[in-house]
């Protein structure tokens, strides 16, 4: 075989070669499907760059499932999808059906929000005289507000402040971020936070018992993102995208 055809062989040779491997393409990581409610929260915005980052560490890759906040809640109980997003630590009445990832990612301050300049709000309790418009799913929310106090439950921030903005309701009790994101959304100028911190709340990721396996290697996972910064360095990005 002269230089020339020896040449043109091996070229055909890794030609094949490639073709072959088109049919043929690297076998697919291990997926994990996580729930997350449909709405703008700065946390799931964190989340949504985070999480794949640290399923990528341990080698699996993450897909979000996007669903209104009951549903999304009801999938993960009933072991239709792997993971939730973020919640709290009382989002399962039975600690044994679900694992929590034990490393607080982030942490949410419920905050009351007004129109009328004259209602004054340094607690949960100040807000008994009013009606309060909040979000149906937020669990912490939810709990705080179910005896004594006068409530609107809305679908979506959207709508508790178009009640708000309307005169519907007094108050509505909000994490901040998902507040003041909504505020902006809605252009309305003429709404404040009455009060900054009614309660902090930490959040977590959960993984269904089936993910036990996962569990360990992806809290050490966070554990690094959190020591080396990048956890913080994605938060600030998105939390300063907002804030007044």
């Amino acid at each position: 075989m002269d230089h020339l055809t020896e040449s043109a062989f091996k070229i055909r040779v890794i030609v094949c070669a490639l073709a072959l491997l088109s049919f043929f393409p690297a076998a697919a990581r291990d997926r994990i499907v996580i729930a997350a409610p449909g709405f703008d929260h700065p946390i799931a915005i964190v989340l949504k760059t985070i999480l794949p980052e640290a399923y990528a560490k341990i080698g699996l890759d993450a897909e979000f499932r996007i669903l209104p906040p009951a549903r999304a809640r009801k999938e993960f109980l009933d072991g239709d999808v792997d993971a939730f997003i973020f919640t709290d630590d009382a989002f399962v009445e039975d600690p044994a059906s679900a694992i929590r990832i034990p490393l607080e990612i982030l942490a949410d301050d419920i905050a009351a929000f007004k129109k009328n300049r004259n209602i004054s709000i340094s607690g949960w309790n100040d807000l008994r005289p009013y009606s309060i418009g909040y979000m149906v799913g937020m669990g912490q929310i939810e709990r705080s507000l179910k005896s004594g106090y006068r409530t609107f439950p809305a679908q979506n921030p959207a709508q508790a402040f178009r009640m708000l903005d309307a005169g519907r309701v007094d108050v509505v009790v909000m994490p901040v971020g998902v507040g003041l994101m909504a505020i902006g959304q809605l252009g309305l100028d003429d709404i404040d936070i009455a009060y900054p911190s009614l309660t902090k709340v930490p959040l977590y990721h959960y993984v269904t018992l089936r993910n036990k396996a996962v569990a360990e290697k992806l809290g050490a996972a966070f554990a690094e993102m959190i020591k080396s910064g990048r956890l913080k360095a994605v938060a600030d990005g998105v939390f300063s995208s907002f804030r007044k």
